[in-house]
């Protein structure tokens, strides 16, 4: 398989670029990607994409993949990618201050230091999954290193203004990540679905600036889902993310969410819809990004129709 892309951005913004100019980002892009099971039980695939655009250059992201079948319901993966981003307009060009109407500076607050450069991730997973009881049920696990370096980050920088600093975009934060994620279902009939996910991650920060407690450690979510009759379904998510500081927020305590959602599938004629009352948060109130952001219950009634 082999493709193309061509794609032409454009941003113009004198409250974020610091001018009415409007600035041009062309990009293009090829990519191919080669599979090939060269034995019953092996399977390789092998991808690329070359990118180039006026922002960074030209750069290419490669990946590896090698998948290997224990047997007709249980499989082993292994990959290894050095992938790469390209910075958006905003990222390479904002210049963000608070002038008076005649022009004159107040306070500057965002900037960037003219150079840009490619975000580059190095990954490593080593997989399995596997299906057991005929298919009802069945388990995914994921090992995972991830190196980012060269990333764009915000440091502090002083500056000769109304607060002697401001924010400046650049590359060169970095981190190295090791975890791993696993998934379970079981469905023992149409009508009843349960689902339970875990991540782990160790996250190591580098200089310039540490990053580990922006990560949260711990990631769990539980699904049950009903249906009673063939147009009704009853469905419940239980969500726990454990400490965490928010960049340029606040360190949040773990967070534990319940949502309930009920649906009902209607029609009228030829009119197919949906009717859906979701309470988000059953339980206590709790803090999300800040300290100020309090989440609370919320409610609401969903209703949407396709037409054939």
């Amino acid at each position: 398989m082999w493709g193309a892309g061509v794609r032409l951005d454009r941003l113009k913004s004198a409250f974020l670029l610091g001018d009415d100019d409007v600035i041009n980002e062309h990009k293009y892009r090829v990519f191919g990607n080669l599979d090939w099971r060269f034995q019953p039980q092996w399977n390789a695939n092998f991808g690329v994409m070359l990118e180039n655009n006026n922002l960074v250059g030209t750069f290419a992201s490669p990946r590896v993949g090698l998948n290997y079948q224990l047997s007709p319901t249980q499989m082993l993966r292994g990959s290894v990618t050095a992938g790469k981003r390209t910075p958006s307009i905003l990222d390479v060009h904002q210049n963000q201050s608070v002038i008076f109407a005649d022009g004159t500076l107040i306070d500057r607050q965002i900037s960037n230091d003219g150079r840009a450069k490619v975000e580059r991730i190095d990954a490593f997973e080593l997989g399995y999954l596997g299906y057991f009881l005929n298919g009802v049920l069945s388990v995914d696990i994921k090992l995972f290193e991830e190196r980012v370096r060269d990333a764009r980050y915000f440091p502090l920088q002083a500056a000769s203004d109304i607060d002697g600093f401001i924010f400046v975009r650049k590359n060169g934060l970095g981190w190295n990540n090791q975890g791993f994620e696993t998934q379970i279902k079981y469905r023992p009939s149409d009508q009843w679905l349960f689902s339970g996910q875990y991540a782990y991650s160790d996250v190591e920060g580098l200089e310039p600036e540490d990053i580990s407690d922006q990560i949260p450690q711990h990631n769990v979510s539980f699904l049950a889902a009903y249906r009673p009759f063939p147009d009704w379904e009853l469905s419940g998510v239980l969500y726990h993310t454990s400490e965490m500081e928010w960049p340029r927020g606040s360190v949040v305590d773990e967070i534990t969410r319940l949502d309930l959602r009920l649906s009902k599938k209607i029609s009228v004629d030829n009119w197919r819809g949906q009717l859906e009352f979701v309470i988000h948060n059953v339980g206590d109130d709790y803090f999300d990004y800040s300290d100020k952001n309090r989440f609370e219950r919320r409610l609401f009634m969903r209703l949407k129709f396709d037409l054939d």
